[in-house]
C-alpha cells in the first residue's frame, strides 16, 4: 500500500510540474503576441471585419486618421471589393519591451475581386516603406495584445475614402 502511494504522489507532483511548465509557455508573452501578429493577418485574409476589430485597443489610432470605431463602421466597406486575400508579410522586425511591441513589416498583396480591390492590392505592393504596427498587453491572458496603432507613410488610403453624395438622405 506505501508503495502505491509513494507512486500516485510521484505521479502528481510530475503532473503538476508538467501542467506549470506547459502554461508558463502558454502564456509567454512572445508567443502571445506571435499568436496576436498571426490572428491579425488571418482576420484581414478571411476578410473578418469582427476579426479585426476584436484585434483593436480601445485607444486605437493611425495615420489615415481612424480610431477604433470609426475603422469598425468602415471594415466592411474596405473588405467589400475583395472575393479573396492573402497577405505575405516580408522582412517582419519584431521589438518587444515589456507589455508593449512594435512589428514592421514589407507585405505583399494577392487578391481577387473587383473595382478598388485590384488598384489597394497594386499600391500595397509597390510601398517600399514596412507597415509599422504598435501591439500593448493589457493583461496577462493570450488574446490580451492589441493593436494600438498602424502607420505606413506611403499608403494612399484617402484614394477608398467614401464618396457621399449631396442627395438629401446622404446617399
Amino acid at each position: 500500500m506505501k508503495q502505491h502511494r509513494k507512486i500516485v504522489l510521484i505521479a502528481s507532483v510530475a503532473a503538476v510540474l508538467l501542467i506549470a511548465v506547459g502554461m508558463n509557455h502558454y502564456y509567454d508573452a512572445d508567443r502571445q503576441l506571435d499568436r496576436g501578429w498571426t490572428g491579425f493577418m488571418e482576420a484581414i485574409e478571411s476578410r473578418s471585419m469582427s476579426g479585426v476589430h476584436r484585434l483593436l485597443a480601445p485607444d486605437y489610432t493611425d495615420c489615415w486618421g481612424y480610431d477604433k470605431a470609426s475603422l469598425g463602421k468602415d471594415l466592411w466597406r474596405i473588405f467589400y471589393p475583395f472575393e479573396s486575400i492573402k497577405l505575405t508579410p516580408r522582412e517582419v522586425l519584431v521589438a518587444r519591451e515589456g507589455d508593449t511591441a512594435t512589428i514592421g513589416a514589407k507585405v505583399t498583396m494577392a487578391s481577387t475581386g473587383s473595382g478598388l480591390g485590384a488598384d489597394a492590392q497594386n499600391q500595397v505592393n509597390r510601398l517600399t516603406k514596412p507597415f509599422v504596427i504598435k501591439w500593448r498587453r493589457d493583461s496577462g491572458f493570450p488574446w490580451s495584445w492589441k493593436i494600438t496603432r498602424i502607420d505606413q507613410p506611403e499608403f494612399d488610403a484617402k484614394r477608398y475614402q467614401r464618396h457621399r453624395s449631396a442627395g438629401p438622405l446622404g446617399f
